[in-house]
């Protein structure tokens, strides 16, 4: 979706596009599983899965009929509007693209250091996505239903947070610059999350974790935006392969996750589970400011315009 986002996208939009995106993701998560359990209650386990690949089935048809690769694909963009898209770009990509440039990327500080940052951001998403009913069950006490209806709370915020941090995120680069709108904004929203963990952990009285704990997972997701626009906005052309790099740090932070939480948690306590993991928050702070988006990767001649 990055490379979509970048081809699509001047430099200065890619927040709010990558906002709308992954708020998606936070929309999916948080009605998935009341609508999960409705169905399994009123027909059976299996007719989720059939809803789902036809949910899957017709998306999958409307992207296939609307979407292209490139603005100059499309119908619909006017002249004026790729003119507009082109100008926000500063890395013109012309004919066959050449090999990927491994060496360059696997060297470069920035695609590290995003990728470092990601980590954070996977290891505390993952604990919302897959722990935190389990938490507010086990940990707080809750029965099943109120566990499904808290436990929606986090994503809520995910998603209106994705939304507002991609737009934050703009405004800062509009006005402040790239460093101050991507890397130091996504430095400060993995801060705050750290701040509403360690805070709603502690909380004693339930329903004030619950919300707080929400805040901490929408502050994480109010960043979202800033590492994929970041790598689009130092990675050119091959922002597709960057991105995947970043996500494969939090795929691998988030692995973790599954295995050590509950670890955590049986060890110590769900409220040092928490701890953990806004401990790692303030770690990976501390890469985000190495990243500049304004330091292109090296690309050979043979792809600029």
């Amino acid at each position: 979706s990055n490379q979509f986002i970048a081809a699509w996208f001047p430099t200065q939009e890619r927040g709010k596009a990558n906002g709308w995106v992954f708020g998606g993701v936070g929309l999916g998560s948080g009605t998935a599983p009341p609508l999960v359990a409705a169905i399994i209650a009123f027909y059976g386990w299996h007719e989720v899965f059939y809803i789902s690949a036809a949910i899957g089935i017709v998306i999958a048809g409307v992207w296939y009929y609307f979407a292209r690769d490139t603005p100059a694909e499309h119908p619909g963009v006017t002249a004026e509007e790729r003119a507009h898209i082109k100008a926000g770009q500063p890395v013109k990509v012309d004919g066959v693209m050449p090999p990927v440039p491994w060496k360059n990327i696997f060297t470069s500080v920035d695609v590290w250091g995003t990728t470092l940052a990601y980590i954070a951001f996977g290891y505390v998403a993952f604990i919302f996505h897959t722990w935190f009913f389990i938490y507010l069950k086990d940990g707080r006490g809750l029965d099943l239903k109120s566990s499904a209806l808290l436990g929606t709370l986090p994503f809520i915020a995910m998603t209106t947070c994705c939304l507002l941090g991609g737009v934050i995120s703009d405004w800062l680069v509009k006005h402040w610059g790239q460093y101050v709108g991507r890397s130091l904004f996504g430095a400060f929203t993995l801060f705050l999350s750290a701040i509403f963990l360690i805070i709603g952990s502690h909380a004693t009285d339930t329903t004030v974790a619950v919300l707080v704990l929400a805040g901490g997972a929408g502050a994480l997701y109010l960043g979202q935006a800033t590492y994929w626009a970041v790598a689009a906005d130092f990675g050119g052309p091959y922002t597709g392969v960057i991105s995947g790099l970043v996500n494969m740090g939090g795929q691998i932070a988030g692995a973790a996750t599954a295995s050590l939480t509950p670890l955590f948690a049986e060890m110590w306590g769900w409220e040092y589970a928490f701890y953990i993991a806004a401990g790692i928050c303030l770690v990976c702070i501390i890469p985000w400011f190495f990243v500049n988006p304004n330091r292109r990767l090296h690309v050979p001649e043979e792809v600029t315009a």
